[in-house]
């Protein structure tokens, strides 16, 4: 997956390359991110390696509960020493949802807690996806 961003002024603010692996059967659920990430913030640009990950067990038809991931592994270049690694890791929850033959809903919620000293001490995640 491929991704970019515009600033106010149409300049590229943020671009991402994603590889995605994914793996599902009748039980389990494993996602798996690794991303490279060029973003401009505060006046500093710069290059960082990213990850994300998910294991889920269904509970019920279409119900999901599990544990999620994701953080900034590496700076890869730029940002000076303003960068700092973040890791954060949470239960997670997921449900599918079938409005019709030809369509679904995925919702995902997860509440992860950073693992570390700086920053902020917990983030939420919410995705909806719909196909049709």
């Amino acid at each position: 997956m491929l991704a970019a961003g515009l600033d106010d002024d149409g300049g590229l603010a943020e671009a991402e390359a994603r590889l995605i692996l994914e793996k599902q059967t009748e039980r389990w659920w494993g996602q798996a991110n690794i991303m490279l990430r060029h973003a401009n913030e505060d006046a500093e640009s710069g290059e960082l390696l990213a990850y994300g990950w998910n294991l889920s067990h269904v509970i019920a038809d279409g119900i999901w509960i599990g544990a999620e991931g994701s953080g900034q592994a590496a700076r890869l270049g730029g940002f000076g020493a303003g960068f700092d690694a973040a890791h954060f890791a949470g239960p997670a929850f997921a449900c599918e949802l079938e409005p019709s033959q030809d369509s679904e809903v995925e919702i995902g919620l997860a509440w992860l807690f950073r693992l570390g000293d700086e920053g902020p001490r917990q983030t939420a995640r919410l995705s909806v996806q719909f196909s049709f």
